[in-house]
């Protein structure tokens, strides 16, 4: 059985990950990692976002609210 990550091949690609410090933007960032692609994943809590970075070799982490311009 194929999943998410193996159904479709993204290395090279960047891809952006808004709302990553929650569970389903955090599991975002996991599947599209194990696809290939490297990821910007932010959101408003460090912290878990500091996790993520740390988990994945092509994740670059970095917080911020992006309703505030």
């Amino acid at each position: 059985m194929t999943g998410p990550a193996t159904a479709t091949d993204l290395t090279g690609q960047v891809v952006l990950v808004t709302g990553a410090a929650g569970g389903f933007g955090a599991r975002a960032v996991q599947v599209l990692h194990e696809a290939g692609a490297s990821v910007v994943a932010i959101g408003r809590r460090p912290d878990p976002l500091r996790d993520l970075a740390s988990r994945f070799e092509r994740v670059l982490a970095d917080p911020c609210d992006i309703t505030d311009e």
